[in-house]
């Protein structure tokens, strides 16, 4: 929603999320079929991953 954009609310959700998976343990996460990538580079050392497809979850990725 429009209204919503450029408020910094996804990249607190964002760095809230990268945060919880560290603190659970895991050194890295994959984002799956990622929307706006620039977003994650800009807030993260968010990389492509290059040749690669949505895989066991094409079926469930939107």
């Amino acid at each position: 929603d429009e209204e919503y954009r450029g408020k910094g609310i996804g990249k607190v959700l964002y760095l809230q999320a990268l945060y919880e998976l560290k603190h659970m343990g895991y050194a890295y996460c994959i984002i799956g079929d990622a929307g706006p990538i620039d977003f994650y580079k800009k807030h993260s050392d968010a990389y492509i991953i290059e040749n690669s497809s949505p895989g066991i979850y094409e079926g469930i990725l939107r």
